[in-house]
């Protein structure tokens, strides 16, 4: 119960993130949701250092949630997207995509 009570204030500050992500990501859906989010993580980032009361839970949405959106990411492009794209521009997204992921992961 500790380790919960530590992770919500910084899983609010992410999830007030990813609320404006998801409905960004509904209207340009190509990007999706989790691109959003990690740009808007980037920006935020440049002019905010958490708190340490933020820390735990921004850690664990940083390292365990965003792992497994880059997962989920991929395999919504591999079904959705792909097809749905000329076979030449297939590549430029995975890539675009791919760049952002490892960005903000790092």
């Amino acid at each position: 119960m500790q380790k919960i009570k530590q992770l919500l204030p910084g899983l609010g500050i992410c999830l007030a993130i990813s609320i404006p992500a998801w409905l960004l990501g509904k209207l340009l859906p190509v990007v999706g949701g989790a691109v959003f989010s990690i740009l808007i993580g980037m920006v935020i980032a440049l002019f905010w250092s958490p708190k340490d009361a933020f820390k735990p839970g921004v850690t664990f949405v940083s390292k365990k949630v965003l792992q497994a959106a880059v997962v989920l990411l991929g395999f919504g492009l591999n079904r959705q997207t792909v097809p749905a794209h000329h076979p030449v521009h297939h590549l430029d997204l995975a890539a675009d995509r791919l760049s952002a992921a490892q960005a903000a992961a790092h």
